[in-house]
Order: C-alpha cells, then sequence, then structure tokens
C-alpha cells in the first residue's frame, strides 16, 4: 500500500497512509484472523462501509458485481414491482408500484424485507440482493417481512415483467383525477394526453363551454424518476420562467436551479397534490414547487423525504462506485432530503371500510372509502362554489 502524496485530504492519509489507520487493521487482519482471507471482499466490505456511513443511497461495486448490475438493470427481467432501498436490515420498501407483485401482495411504504427464500439479506451484497429479486417472469419468491418493527407471515410473490405503468386518468364529475404512478421518458407527454382526453370528454359530456373545476394529482406511492421528467412535467403547470427546483452541489459554482419552459395548461384551475409517505424523488420536486407557487395544495401525508441524486462512476477494472453528489431544494429553498414535504391539509392514508352501494350493484359489501381523494374533491368543489383561486 503505497503512502499518501502530499495532496491528498486529511482523511485519506490518517486511513490509507503508510502508518494509517486502515493499513494498522489490515496488517492486525492478515497476521491474527483465524481464517483465510479473501482480500477482495475486506476491501470491498470496508469501502461500502464508508460508503454506506455516508447515506443510504451510496455503494460500491466490484467490477464483477457492476457487469453484473449493469445486465440486470438493462435485460429483459422479471420483479417484485416496488420502488427499494437497500438499508443493513434487508430491503426497505419505498413504494410499490400500481398493480405489481408487491402491490397485489399487500406490501406497503416502510415494509423491510429481511430474507428471499430463507435466505439473510444483511449477509447479501447490494448487488446480489438486486440478483436475488429479479428473476424470469412467472418464478416466484418467499419474502419474510418486518412492518413497523413487527415481524409477519411471510408472503409468496410471484415475478412480472415490469413495464412502465401508464398514467390514469377518470372524470369525477367536471373534476379531473389524474394518477401518476412514476416518473418514466414519456410522462409529461402522457400527462398532456390524458388532460387532453379528458378535456375532450368533459366537453362532450357539459358542453363546449365547460372547464374542469379542478384536478386532483394523485402522487401517493409514486417513488420519483428522473430529475429531467420532474421538471418537464412541472412545467405543464407554471408559467415560463418560474423556479421548479434548485439542485445544490458541493461546489457552489455548480448548483443550479431548473425553470419552467412553457406556459401553465390549466390557468386558473385549481389543483389539489396528493401526498403520502411513498411519494419521494420527483414526487416532491413537482409537489414542492406547485406550493412554493401556491399553484396547489398538497392533502395527505409527509412524504419520504429523498431529495438526492446519484451519479454512478466507473472506475474501470477496479469497478465502480454511486455516490450522492447532490440534494434538491424546492424553489424557496425548503430542504427536501430527510425532512419531506409535510402536507397543507392532513389525512391519514389508511383507507377504513363503510358501506357504499355501487350505482350496478344491489349488494351490501364493504368497500374502502380513498378518504385523501373524497377531501381533495371535498376542497374542490368548496373552491369552485367560492370562485376562488
Amino acid at each position: 500500500m503505497s503512502a499518501c502524496s502530499k495532496e491528498d485530504s486529511p482523511s485519506s492519509k490518517i486511513l490509507l497512509g503508510e502508518n494509517g489507520l486502515f493499513y494498522d487493521v489490515l496488517e492486525l487482519i492478515h497476521t491474527h484472523y483465524v481464517d483465510t482471507v479473501n482480500v477482495n471482499k475486506l476491501v470491498a466490505g470496508a469501502l461500502n462501509g464508508a460508503l454506506n456511513s455516508l447515506d443510504d443511497f451510496s455503494n460500491y461495486y466490484s467490477a464483477k458485481d457492476y457487469k453484473t448490475l449493469m445486465e440486470v438493470l438493462n435485460g429483459q427481467f422479471g420483479g417484485i414491482g416496488a420502488e427499494i432501498k437497500i438499508i443493513k436490515e434487508g430491503v426497505e420498501i419505498i413504494a410499490p408500484l400500481d398493480d405489481g407483485p408487491a402491490f397485489k401482495a399487500g406490501l406497503k411504504q416502510g415494509d423491510i424485507i429481511t430474507e428471499l427464500d430463507g435466505k439473510e439479506l444483511k449477509r447479501l451484497s447490494p448487488v446480489e440482493i438486486i440478483q436475488a429479486v429479479h428473476g424470469a417472469p412467472g418464478t416466484t419468491l418467499t419474502l419474510t417481512l418486518l412492518r413497523e418493527g413487527k415481524p409477519l407471515k411471510d408472503i409468496k410473490i410471484t415475478r412480472e415483467m415490469i413495464t412502465d405503468v401508464p398514467i390514469k386518468g377518470q372524470l369525477d364529475g367536471r373534476v379531473a383525477y389524474i394518477r401518476l404512478s412514476v416518473f418514466n421518458n414519456q410522462s409529461a407527454e402522457h400527462l398532456k394526453k390524458t388532460l387532453d382526453d379528458l378535456n375532450k370528454k368533459l366537453h362532450e359530456t357539459f358542453g363546449n363551454a365547460m372547464t374542469f373545476q379542478g384536478v386532483i394529482l394523485d402522487l401517493r406511492n409514486n417513488p420519483g424518476g428522473t430529475l429531467d421528467q420532474a421538471v418537464l412535467v412541472t412545467s405543464l403547470f407554471l408559467d415560463k420562467g418560474s423556479a421548479i427546483v434548485n439542485v445544490t452541489e458541493k461546489e457552489p459554482s455548480s448548483h443550479r436551479t431548473f425553470y419552467a419552459q412553457g406556459t401553465d395548461i390549466l390557468k386558473d384551475i385549481p389543483i389539489v397534490v396528493l401526498i403520502n409517505k411513498g411519494s419521494a424523488s420527483a414526487s416532491e420536486v413537482l409537489a414542492g414547487a406547485l406550493r412554493d407557487h401556491k399553484r396547489a395544495i398538497l392533502v395527505g401525508e409527509k412524504t419520504y423525504g429523498k431529495g438526492s441524486v446519484q451519479q454512478i462512476f466507473d472506475l474501470g477494472a477496479k469497478g465502480a462506485v454511486k455516490l450522492t453528489i447532490a440534494h434538491f431544494t424546492t424553489p424557496d429553498g425548503h430542504k427536501i432530503h430527510g425532512k419531506g414535504l409535510e402536507p397543507d391539509i392532513l389525512v391519514a392514508s389508511e383507507p377504513t371500510e363503510t358501506p357504499i352501494k355501487e350505482p350496478s350493484s344491489r349488494d351490501k359489501d364493504l368497500k374502502p372509502v380513498d378518504h385523501q381523494k373524497q377531501r381533495a374533491l371535498d376542497l374542490i368543489q368548496g373552491l369552485s362554489a367560492l370562485n376562488k383561486w
């Protein structure tokens, strides 16, 4: 191990110099550890330990693991349909995707997977965990789960080919309801088309002179996506030049602010955004920008608080490092990462069983009521009655 140069940082000198701490610990391991030492595994563990001490999203990948990771992420594989975060206990569910295997199996935001098919995840590397989650569509996994610290009965889940989740829209009277469950490369384009289609349906039903009473954007359990799409989607609801998000990097000269590029396509129409603990990243960019510009009211629960940007640095034969390089703040400078966004109107996310009779049904079965959505509808109708926004 070579000595550090004068240009090295103080932490590098302490850890990596010939008389440094890391050097001393390695010497102790090689001299006294009872079993044969796998040097590559030892170094990878040390690097991951250092990176994980920074945050939950930074990792080291060996050259072999990085190649495997890229093959898995770029290939056609089945999965469980959930945004996940690797933590020391295993895997935390950030948000299950609508109608995906995890959603169908009843997994919720905050659930922690501790074992897959009997394998303890805390003993696996990040890439081994990703490999274990992915597999051929139609194959099954047995998940051992913790929910709020308590073990649940093991759940069997069938992998599916995960495709882009479409944007869903419907009319509730004259209110447009838009469910945006994930940000992908066509989110802004599809969202605009969905609004156009609902507008045509509105005119067919109520006459060409009618406009929306309001729009509900449902971002609950939306784990986010690319920053580019977050900016493009937000631009649909703000006028050109309005700040959308500040990206704060290490060097002050690298700080950037992204601005809306178009015109507000819903000018003077009230917007309510539904959020919860599974709303993260790009969802928080959108919700935060609309609130800061007093363009929307946030209803639901506090968001996840994932306001950071990761970049993968390819080190060639030495592997790769995924490192957090920036944080988001809202246009008014409110920090998102680790804090989340508080709703303007707090409404518990758990539905309750209330009798509702469907128009085409005579049965008296109980159906879950979406109280957050109902509160949003009530709010829009109240604003419409007062002719205020």
